[in-house]
C-alpha cells in the first residue's frame, strides 16, 4: 500500500502529491507547479528518491515547474501528448496569473501515456486512465492509495469545460465511465480542494445525481 503526501502549491493552490513507498521510500511527484525549494525540501527531508513525474493534465497550474523538478529530481516526466501543444500556449498567462518564471525550464523528453497503460513503479503497477473533457489529453492515475484525477472531478462538483480543447459531453462521458466505474471506496485525490471517495460523489455530487 503506498502513501500520499498533499502539498498546496503556486497562486492557484494546487494539490501537488508526493505518492511513496514507506518500505523503499522510492515516490513518484503529481503535478509539480511551483515553490520548487519547499517541494525538494520536504522530499529530502522525508528521504525520498522520485523516480517519476506524473502530470494530470496539460494546464499551467498542474505543470509550470515540472521542466525544473525533472531536472533537480533527475526523474521523467509522464503525461499524455494531447496535451503538450497546452504547455506553450500558457506559458505567458502564467506568468500574468502569479508564477515565477525562474521556476520555469523548457522540457522535451516527456514519456507519453494512454489509456490502459501501467506504469511498473513503487512497487506496483500504477494504472492509467484517459478521462478527456477538461482537457483532450486528462489522465487519472489510479494506485493502491486512490486514483489521482487531476480536474476530471471534485468533492461536490465536476471540472472546468469551457477552456481550450474542454468538451462538457466528453467531460461527464470520462465520469460516466472512468470514475464511477471504480469501486465507492476508492479515495479521489483531485487536484484543487479535498479528496473525496467514489462512492460520495456518487451519493452526493449535484452534477451526478441524475446521472444513469
Amino acid at each position: 500500500m503506498l502513501d500520499i503526501t498533499t502539498i498546496l502549491t503556486g497562486p492557484f493552490s494546487t494539490n501537488t502529491y508526493i505518492l511513496w513507498n514507506g518500505d523503499t521510500k522510492e515516490a513518484a511527484l503529481v503535478d509539480p507547479c511551483a515553490d520548487v525549494g519547499f517541494v525538494t525540501g520536504r522530499i529530502k527531508e522525508a528521504g525520498l528518491s522520485v523516480k517519476a513525474i506524473l502530470l494530470t493534465h496539460g494546464h499551467f497550474d498542474h505543470n509550470f515547474a515540472a521542466g525544473t523538478f525533472a531536472k533537480k529530481l533527475k526523474a521523467p516526466v509522464y503525461m499524455d501528448e494531447k496535451d503538450l501543444e497546452l504547455i506553450p500556449i500558457y506559458l505567458e498567462e502564467a506568468i500574468n496569473f502569479g508564477f515565477d518564471r525562474s521556476e520555469y525550464a523548457e522540457y522535451d523528453g516527456y514519456t507519453f501515456l494512454s489509456d490502459g497503460d501501467t506504469l511498473p513503479l513503487l512497487g506496483e503497477d500504477i494504472r492509467v486512465l484517459e478521462a478527456p473533457g477538461h482537457t483532450k489529453g486528462s489522465l487519472v492515475y489510479i494506485a493502491s492509495a486512490g486514483a489521482l484525477c487531476g480536474d476530471v472531478i471534485f468533492r461536490e462538483s465536476i471540472g472546468r469545460y469551457d477552456l481550450w480543447g474542454g468538451s462538457e459531453e466528453e467531460l461527464m462521458n470520462s465520469i460516466k465511465n472512468k470514475i464511477l466505474t471504480l469501486p465507492d471506496s476508492t479515495v479521489l485525490y483531485p487536484g484543487h480542494g479535498s479528496r473525496t471517495t467514489v462512492g460520495y460523489e456518487r451519493a452526493n455530487n449535484p452534477y451526478l445525481l441524475f446521472m444513469s
